[in-house]
């Protein structure tokens, strides 16, 4: 799977389908999608690896990998994305000092999460984007790629795997998820350099995104990235087309989501982006 003459394989498991891709040849060649029986996956977790791992192994298959190493994209529903200023202590203490802000920020145990960060940049302090996957959800695709007889070697968030497979790399990713949690993260040229969340029910869907956004433009802006003309980015909930609409009509740069890769029409766009960010990780 190194480079981008050799095939690359990437997997998204959703409450009803598993979806793959496939890159070759400088391209992306190829998606199928199976159906999965209700149950399978929830919130996150695969519930029955066994069975899932199966239809995995049908769907890879049908596009030509029988056995081998695959890539896959995780939902955010089991994530948390942050970034934390820590002190300016040294490179070789950067590690413990994150480890001390997430207990103390976030109140995270971290024996029921991975923990997987980079530094970005300095002010006042080392800027760190970090990422925290609930050890559950992440060893439930492990254990079904294990039934499927593949290996795999790259995880990559939903969130971050779009941002890259949009034609344009910088600009806001939104997504409001059906129990209304909204995420909004910011990058520039496909690093991540804000997150923001917060829960929206019972509020005006337009607003909270808005507020999300002027939060993640003014912290963006202060450190040079990309400013109010950047493109925003909705997927699932969020990409209903009064949003999009209500969003365009107060300045925001809505754009069509459109990959520059030949698929299927009726094939989702979120997922699409996320397969396809994933492979060129």
């Amino acid at each position: 799977v190194c480079g981008f003459r050799k095939r690359r394989w990437a997997v998204e498991v959703s409450a009803d389908a598993v979806a793959a891709a496939m890159y070759a040849g400088g391209r992306l060649a190829a998606f199928a999608e199976e159906e999965i029986p209700p149950g399978v996956w929830e919130r996150g977790v695969i519930t029955d690896p066994g069975l899932l791992g199966e239809r995995l192994g049908k769907l890879l298959r049908r596009l030509g990998c029988r056995r081998g190493r695959v890539r896959f994209v995780l939902p955010n529903v089991d994530a948390i994305e942050r970034i934390l200023t820590i002190p300016l202590v040294p490179e070789k203490k950067i590690a413990a000092a994150v480890e001390t802000e997430v207990r103390r920020q976030l109140a995270v145990d971290l024996g029921q999460v991975y923990l997987r960060w980079t530094k970005v940049g300095k002010s006042g302090g080392h800027v760190i984007f970090l990422a925290l996957v609930l050890r559950e959800a992440l060893d439930s695709y492990l254990e079904t790629m294990r039934h499927g007889r593949y290996t795999p070697v790259y995880a990559d968030l939903q969130s971050l795997a779009v941002l890259r497979g949009v034609a344009k790399r910088e600009g806001f990713f939104v997504n409001l998820s059906a129990d209304g949690f909204l995420a909004v993260t910011g990058a520039d040229e496909g690093v991540p350099h804000f997150s923001y969340g917060q829960m929206v029910e019972g509020l005006d869907q337009v607003t909270a995104v808005e507020q999300g956004l002027v939060t993640g433009i003014s912290s963006l802006r202060a450190r040079g990235n990309p400013s109010a003309a950047s493109p925003v980015h909705l997927f699932d909930e969020a990409a209903r087309p009064e949003i999009a609409v209500a969003l365009r009509e107060r300045g925001y740069n809505v754009p069509e989501l459109t990959p520059g890769v030949p698929c299927p029409k009726d094939f989702p766009l979120a997922r699409r982006a996320a397969l396809l960010g994933a492979l060129l990780a």
